[in-house]
C-alpha cells in the first residue's frame, strides 16, 4: 500500500498521514524512587537545606496539578487515568 501511495501522490490525503506529537514532560517524585527516596531527601536537605526541600516539593506538586489540567484540556481520553480524584 505504501509503495502505491508513493508512486501515486494523488492518492495521498495529507490529512490522513499527519500526526500530532504531544510532548509530556515527567518529573519523578519520591514515590518513584522507591527505597532510595529517603537517601535522596536526606542528601538534598544536606546540600540545599530544609526550606529548599519544602519548596521543591511544592513546585513538583504544582507541576503535576498543571500537567493534569493541561491533559484534561487536550481531551485525549487520558484524564481519567491520570486523575487524582479517582484514587
Amino acid at each position: 500500500m505504501t509503495e502505491t501511495l508513493l508512486r501515486n501522490p494523488d492518492l495521498v490525503d495529507a490529512r490522513s498521514l499527519s500526526r500530532r506529537l504531544i510532548h509530556i514532560p515527567i518529573v519523578h517524585g519520591l514515590a518513584d524512587l522507591g527505597s532510595l527516596s529517603a537517601d535522596v531527601r536526606d542528601l538534598y536537605i544536606a546540600q540545599k537545606g530544609r526550606e529548599a526541600w519544602s519548596e521543591s516539593r511544592r513546585v513538583i506538586a504544582a507541576f503535576w496539578r498543571d500537567l493534569e489540567r493541561k491533559i484534561k484540556v487536550l481531551d485525549l481520553g487520558l484524564a481519567k487515568a491520570l486523575s487524582t480524584e479517582s484514587q
